[in-house]
């Protein structure tokens, strides 16, 4: 999926990319883990577990309700964005579980199967340190 170096060249960022696209990928875990620690992942509903994140070209972003949707009235999908920098994952724009909109992963894990990285945020004024996991499907 991602092969990343400390280096952060142009090449080495669009490998990374063509490694990610056409792709499904569900989310395997998201918490905060400092100030407090929160499973965001875990209050997830089974509704929201099977949701699906398709990464495309021109650096969009597809997430899919999956097979069950929590909401009938619910759009199928909902479009966002994403970018990678070096070994700084962005995804904007979709609902991934945590109480963020736009989150910079520092990708910590690639495997053409697995997907982690850490983040440090700001929210409501408070910096906020958590993981995510992605799971390729």
């Amino acid at each position: 999926m991602l092969s990343f170096t400390a280096c952060s060249s142009d090449d080495e960022d669009d490998n990374a990319a063509a490694h990610l696209v056409n792709k499904k990928w569900q989310l395997a875990e998201a918490k905060v883990t400092s100030p407090l620690p929160i499973d965001f992942y875990e209050d997830l509903t089974t509704c929201e577990k099977d949701n699906t994140l398709e990464f495309k070209d021109n650096n969009i972003l597809l997430l899919d309700e999956g097979p069950s949707k929590c909401n009938p009235d619910d759009a199928q999908q909902e479009q966002g964005a994403w970018s990678i920098s070096g070994t700084t994952l962005t995804l904007s724009g979709v609902d991934l579980g945590l109480p963020i909109s736009e989150i910079k992963l520092t990708v910590t894990e690639s495997s053409a199967t697995t997907l982690k990285g850490t983040f440090q945020e700001t929210y409501q004024g408070t910096p906020v340190k958590g993981k995510v996991a992605l799971k390729a499907l």
